[in-house]
């Protein structure tokens, strides 16, 4: 691990270390910390080594990442802006319950590219969707944002297959 984790100073071995790092050591304060720079980077094999961790990843982390997205999609930087829009639909996927509504509240107040991004993922998981998601995904729908038509669709589907869960 620490030859790892002075490997993560070498640009050209960045991402290698990163993915057995985040396999032998993914709690690691530390590893940790790369790995949610990985998240956001602007390298696409970061990116992706990141974005596998946010899968795994603990409650906490799930949030702070959502905090640092939320702040990242309204950044001056058309960079960290683009991180956060990609980075949103994967940590919708990955997170649990009560988290997605915070995700779609904070980036309802965002630009429309960041909240279709976010709703269609929204809208991609597993049925049953909590009631919690179902609240969110209302209240972009009930917003004047251009986004509340895919809100609605979203909400939509969700209707249709929990009718067709009951026939």
């Amino acid at each position: 691990v620490p030859v790892l984790k002075a490997d993560l100073e070498k640009p050209q071995l960045r991402k290698d270390a990163l993915e057995a790092l985040l396999s032998l050591a993914p709690d690691d304060s530390e590893v940790v910390g790369a790995l949610v720079e990985a998240v956001f980077s602007g390298d696409y094999g970061l990116s992706q080594v990141g974005h596998r961790f946010v899968k795994r990843c603990s409650v906490s982390t799930l949030n702070r990442l959502a905090k640092e997205a939320m702040l990242r999609a309204k950044s001056q930087s058309a960079e960290e802006r683009l991180a956060a829009i990609q980075v949103i639909p994967v940590l919708i996927e990955a997170s649990v319950e009560g988290l997605v509504p915070t995700i779609l509240d904070g980036i309802s107040r965002l630009g429309t590219r960041e909240v279709f991004s976010a709703v269609r993922a929204a809208s991609m998981l597993p049925r049953p969707v909590p009631d919690s998601v179902v609240a969110g995904l209302i209240r972009v729908a009930r917003s004047e944002d251009l986004a509340a038509e895919g809100a609605i669709a979203a909400l939509v589907s969700i209707k249709q297959s929990a009718d067709e869960t009951k026939a």
